[in-house]
This record gives C-alpha cells, structure tokens and sequence, in this order.
C-alpha cells in the first residue's frame, strides 16, 4: 500500500543528438542536443507511461539506424500508429513536424492507421528505415486507470503505482519484450 501512495519517479533517460542550426544560430558550439526522457514528459503531459515506451522506442530505433553515430534531429521521418500518446514525443524527439514550424517539414511525421501497430523512423538522406512492430499500446493499459482516476481521486494512488511501474519497464526491459526491429532500405 506504501507503494501505491508514492508520487511517480522521473528516471534519467537521456538520448543525444545533432542539431547542425544549434550551432549555426549559437544555441550550441558544437551542435549537440540531449533530450530527457523528464523533457518528453512534459511534452507530452501526464502519461509517462506512453511517454517512456515513445522514449524508449526513439533510443531503440537511433541504434538501429545510426550504432554509435547520433542521428541529426529533424533528419528524420516519423510515422506511427501510436496517435494519442506517442506521436507528440516522438515529433518533440525527432523534430519531426507536419504543417507547422518555421520551416515546414513537408509531412516528416505521419499518423498510420491504428491497426498497423507500427512505428517508422526514416532517415531522410539514406532512406534507411528502422521499423517498430509494437507489442502492445501503452494506451491501452493507462487510458481505464486515468479515466478511474479522473472520476474518483481515491483511485489516484493505483495509477502513480502503475505508472512506476510501467515507467521502468518501458526504459529498462529487454527491447523484444516491447516490440521487434527490422531494417528496410527504400
């Protein structure tokens, strides 16, 4: 019951990246950003837990893509069937943005169907893609606990535990137990 009642950890989760006009406007001297997983959230809004699976799906998919190398935000294409919880991360990970902006990016972030359970990150100057079939939408198990939540604030505290819970796993567990990668090249 202790548990229940603790607010919800923010771990360090941290993904870098290039960001070649961070430094030619002077924001940065070598054009390098890091983006936390605490930032994301933000963003994002009160589900971590659909902010930690975009986070992590992000850090699964740069490896694929670049290994060691950092990928260069707004470099890259998103589409995902994830609409409600983790397209916003993922557009404010990537920069990828549809319509608006400065500099409009001409659709680097698409909405698939919902059915697809799939998440597409595209470098553009390769087309190298790293393909994301989810195991599960994070969605699905936040949307009854927030919506019971909402009605009754005493039910708050199975919600904090749950978002722990689900926060450490999405960050921490196995990749496959999540979703499988594949490679495509267009």
């Amino acid at each position: 019951a202790a548990e229940a009642t603790r607010p919800v950890r923010i771990p360090h989760a941290l993904i870098r990246m290039k960001s070649p006009n961070l430094a030619l406007f002077g924001f940065s001297p070598d054009g390098i950003m890091e983006i936390t997983y605490a930032e994301v959230l933000k963003v994002h809004g009160y589900c971590g837990g659909g902010a930690a699976y975009a986070f992590r799906m992000a850090q699964e998919a740069f490896k694929s893509l670049y290994g060691k190398q950092l990928p260069v935000r707004q470099a890259i294409r998103v589409e995902t069937s994830h609409h409600c919880c983790q397209a916003d991360a993922l557009a404010y990970i990537t920069g990828a943005r549809t319509d608006f902006g400065a500099f409009r990016s001409q659709g680097d972030l698409v909405l698939l169907p919902e059915e697809d359970k799939k998440t597409v990150f595209t470098d553009k100057a390769t087309g190298r893609s790293a393909v994301l079939h989810m195991h599960f939408n994070p969605h699905d198990t936040f949307e009854p606990l927030f919506k019971n939540a909402m009605q009754d604030a005493a039910f708050a505290p199975e919600v904090h535990k749950a978002l722990n819970e689900k926060i450490e796993e999405y960050l921490t567990a196995p990749a496959g137990k999540l979703f499988e990668i594949t490679m495509q090249q267009e």
